[in-house]
């Protein structure tokens, strides 16, 4: 899904395309209408300075007009034109630039001093703009009515729009890329306190803040107050359930253990079916018991963990308590781990993994048990192993072994939920857990550890 900030720039980047095309469509109607405009000013004082220089010979012929300054008037089809038609006596007057064309005005009536305004023919087929107007001009022989006209080609204004567009479109580009990258600065400083949000919540998952912390805008402050008061809730049930699960466990220690005295009793007293029925029950109920309460004590999620966990530390201080337990006294420990390496787990929860699959390996242990550990970079990991000299066990039962209660052999003591609790935790953190059978005998345990961030960041510089 795309981030708020992608949203935004496409957004406003369409707006802004939308906007900017309608400008130019609206820059380049006010240009065609100024220009037109302008056009039509020049036409009427072109009409105005032919109307200046009208004038007879004493035998009443009317005089071409020798006053107007462009010179555009001289050149043939230079676009610019001008005609007088002195109807009354059948003679007409036209620019050099007319050449052999004729403007043919259309026969309508209007008033004398009228302007009036034609889109007609002009020469070699192009459009020309006219304007027309009747006078009365004092001849020797008397007044007599002239129509005199100006036009100008239309190309002017079509090429002058074209060119004005072709002109316009680079700063109307540059105006669009001045525009998203403002909207760009604008969305980046707006939507920065959200990464401030962000770096708090990456502080509450990398355990260095158990809530937000940090001046937030009023927009957002009653979202990270509400966010805060939810981590103050679930870290609160959280121990709540921890404690009840704990207090659970120890009311129903004496009453179990009182059961199970009454158990042997009746073993000892001739009723050994039932002595050992009841036994046998209330070892089931003590080992649920003692899971159930494994499982509450475990983190729910990797991100609720307490802390990150030195497994180097934690890894020496189980061997050093097992080599206490006297079964363990005659095993040969062989640890080989690198120096202060962080796990992204809870420190309870991997003592609970690493705990159980290495007190696993010191029941069936001949005479060594080997700890490895190193790490991986593709992809980062901590590949830790703890392997056995035992007798390993059949392949086809290496998939149940990791089952609640499964017990292959009853003359080794053990509960049987060690190892289903290593796969719950396992499961909670996503750890690949390979088991194998060695070469010459025992198994091999290998597990994937997630490092943490700080360790990798550690490990690039």
């Amino acid at each position: 899904m795309r981030s708020i900030r992608t949203n935004f720039i496409l957004l406003s980047a369409a707006i802004v395309g939308v906007v900017l095309v309608l400008a130019g469509f609206i820059f380049l109607a006010l240009f065609s209408q100024n220009l037109e405009h302008r056009v039509h000013e020049e036409l009427k004082n072109y009409i105005n300075q032919l109307a200046a220089e009208i004038d007879f010979t004493a035998d009443g012929q009317l005089t071409p007009p020798d006053g107007l300054s462009d010179l555009r008037f001289d050149h043939a089809y230079s676009g610019l034109y001008w005609q007088i038609d002195d109807s009354e006596v059948g003679r007409q007057l036209r620019s050099k630039s007319l050449w052999d064309t004729v403007l043919a005005l259309p026969d309508d009536v209007h008033d004398v001093a009228t302007i009036h305004r034609y889109i007609l023919e002009g020469p070699e087929n192009s459009k020309v703009i006219v304007h027309e107007r009747s006078l009365v001009a004092a001849a020797p022989g008397g007044a007599r009515m002239l129509r005199l006209a100006a036009a100008m080609d239309q190309s002017v204004i079509s090429d002058a729009r074209d060119k004005f567009l072709i002109d316009m479109v680079p700063y109307l580009l540059a105006l669009g890329s001045l525009l998203l990258l403002g909207t760009y600065l604008q969305v980046k400083i707006g939507l920065r306190p959200l990464d401030r949000v962000s770096i708090a919540l990456d502080d509450v998952k990398n355990r260095k803040a158990k809530n937000l912390i940090g001046v937030f805008p009023s927009e957002i402050a009653r979202l990270t107050e509400a966010m805060n008061d939810l981590l103050a809730s679930q870290q609160d049930a959280l121990a709540r359930a921890r404690k009840r699960s704990g207090d659970l466990a120890h009311s129903l220690k004496t009453p179990l253990t009182a059961i199970r005295s009454n158990g042997e009793k009746l073993i000892r007293e001739g009723d050994r079916s039932t002595g050992q029925e009841i036994v046998d029950l209330s070892e089931l109920m003590e080992s649920s018991i003692r899971h159930e309460l494994l499982r509450s004590k475990l983190t729910p999620t990797p991100d609720a963990r307490k802390s990150d966990a030195d497994v180097t530390k934690l890894t020496n201080a189980i061997v050093k308590t097992l080599k206490r337990v006297p079964n363990s006294a005659k095993i040969n420990w062989d640890v080989s781990l690198p120096d202060h390496t962080l796990i992204a787990m809870d420190p309870h929860d991997l003592r609970e993994l690493i705990g159980n699959i290495v007190e696993n390996a010191s029941k069936w242990a001949m005479s060594n048990v080997t700890i490895t550990g190193t790490v991986q970079t593709s992809p980062s990991s901590f590949l830790f192993t703890v392997e056995d000299d035992g007798p390993g066990i059949e392949t086809g039962k290496i998939i149940s072994m990791m089952e609640r209660g499964k017990r292959f052999d009853e003359s080794i003591p053990g509960t049987g939920i060690g190892l289903s609790i290593v796969k719950e935790i396992a499961e909670i953190y996503s750890i690949p857990i390979s088991i194998q059978n060695r070469q010459s005998s025992g198994l091999r345990f290998s597990l994937n550890l997630p490092l943490t961030e700080i360790y990798n960041t550690k490990a690039q510089k």
